[in-house]
């Protein structure tokens, strides 16, 4: 951490409760299913995502400031982020604890290079502040969807090496 905390004392919410879910639980409620089979020596995977998929893998991100992750800080909820299976297309509203952010575009990027691990290459992810909830907020959301800009940051070692460690906080 560092010495000059931007939101020294941020709310910090208990972690929730994790529900285990079955495969025919996903199934029933329509939200998951994958299909891996070998075909001819080739595997196949079928993803159709859902709203109570997505946060398995953004939940346990640590805030790039403070030893919590972004669920616990209310930057991140399941109601924050929306699938539409139809278009490819998820779109993550996440909100930073305080209106002049400096760890905003921090945040985005660590939400868009885990997802980037996670899925398949064919989905569209937007990323965006929620509005009202960040002064540059304008600013944040076109750096945090632009391709170039986006890999022209995670190209910076320093940085790279940033998002890595909030991504892989848990698994080390």
């Amino acid at each position: 951490m560092t010495l000059g905390l931007i939101n020294a004392n941020p709310v910090v919410q208990a972690k929730k409760e994790r529900l285990t879910r079955t495969r025919d639980q996903y199934r029933d409620d329509g939200l998951l299913i994958f299909v891996s089979d070998i075909y001819s020596g080739i595997l196949l995977s079928v993803f159709f995502l859902g709203v109570l998929y997505i946060p398995k893998y953004v939940r346990d991100i640590r805030d790039p400031e403070h030893p919590y992750t972004l669920e616990q800080l209310s930057v991140l909820s399941e109601d924050s982020i929306t699938v539409d299976d139809k278009l490819d297309r998820i779109l993550i509203t996440f909100t930073p604890t305080i209106q002049h952010c400096s760890m905003a575009n921090v945040i985005g990027l660590c939400l868009r290079a885990k997802l980037k691990e996670c899925l398949p290459l064919h989905y569209k992810v937007d990323i965006r502040v929620s509005p009202g909830s960040h002064a540059d907020e304008d600013s944040v959301n076109k750096q945090l969807n632009d391709k170039e800009r986006v890999i022209a940051a995670l190209e910076n070692p320093n940085l790279r090496q940033l998002v890595d460690e909030c991504i892989f906080s848990n698994e080390m």
